[in-house]
């Protein structure tokens, strides 16, 4: 059974043989839910510097300590262990379990899954937070951060020694830790920068084949031009060709036919003369004819 409100602020204000020490201190009622209560950021955290770049460098640690109000971050892809500011004091029959605000969620950022506090226990709660987004999240000492529930159990008789009290940080951790993201992130960025060389280079040879490509489509068509060019001269060439074969044909046969007609001129001109000749030679014989009888006349 989950504690309401109520019980959980009575516990927090009851003093008896089962309740030794109060349930939360310091208490801030204004952070009691209806049945949970939300803690807050102490003033001790811890985010692994990125200048850390091996895992072996150094096995200590170095936390770092929150003045009131003071804000810090956790990085993007980052981790970051947080003290919480509340001590709690569980009774043999409570056990606790703790969450993100939702505020928080929204945010990019989510809490590893921790186990119960057992029964029993009492100290500080330390929180490992992760930070899913690209964006630094800005927190501030004082700021509520998580939800803590509290369940009824059963009590025990032999009830075995509880988790070991907290409280502080630096005692907690042992050895540096890193976000595996971070790597994750890095390598993707320089994946993504090879990438985006690999494209550049891939654009500019595409680039050049295509330009190549259009100039050797581009000499192919001049090309295919100048022989269209060529075969339409040619077809002009043969028209005209034919043109003066014909003019040639019809003058030949011009002059043919004016030799025909001069023979023809020729021979009739041959028969004139025969015809002259004739009349010449009867036209004679008649003029020694005449002579004669004149000669005759004269003398008789």
């Amino acid at each position: 059974m989950i504690l309401n409100r109520e019980e959980i602020l009575n516990l927090c204000l009851e003093k008896s043989e089962r309740v030794k020490n109060p349930l939360i201190q310091p208490l801030k009622k204004k952070n009691l839910k209806i049945s949970s209560y939300d803690l807050t950021i102490g003033n001790e955290f811890y985010c692994r510097n990125d200048n850390e770049t091996s895992w072996n460098e150094s096995l200590s640690i170095e936390t770092q300590e929150l003045k009131k109000e003071q804000t810090f971050y956790i990085p993007p892809h980052g981790i970051c262990y947080i003290l919480c500011s509340e001590k709690i004091s569980l009774p043999d029959d409570l056990s606790a379990k703790i969450s993100l605000r939702m505020k928080h969620i929204y945010s990019g950022l989510i809490i590893t899954s921790q186990p119960p506090f057992d029964p029993g226990y009492t100290g500080n709660v330390i929180i490992l937070i992760y930070n899913l987004s690209s964006e630094a999240c800005y927190l501030k000492e004082g700021e509520r951060i998580a939800t803590i529930e509290f369940f009824q159990t059963s009590p025990l008789s032999d009830l075995k020694e509880p988790h070991k009290s907290v409280t502080s940080l630096s005692r907690s951790l042992n050895s540096p830790v890193r976000s595996s993201l971070l790597s994750i992130d890095k390598t993707a960025k320089e994946s993504k920068s090879r990438a985006n060389r690999v494209m550049a280079l891939m654009l500019t040879f595409g680039t050049a084949i295509s330009a190549l490509l259009g100039f050797q489509v581009y000499s192919s068509q001049e090309n295919s031009q100048k022989i269209i060019d060529m075969s339409e001269q040619v077809s002009r060439n043969r028209i005209h060709y034919e043109d003066q074969k014909k003019d040639i044909r019809l003058s030949l046969e011009k002059i043919v036919n004016l030799k025909n007609y001069a023979s023809q001129k020729e021979k009739e001109i041959i028969k004139l003369e025969e015809k002259i000749e004739i009349i010449e030679k009867s036209l004679k014989t008649q003029s020694i004819k005449n002579s004669e009888g004149i000669k005759n006349g004269k003398n008789g």
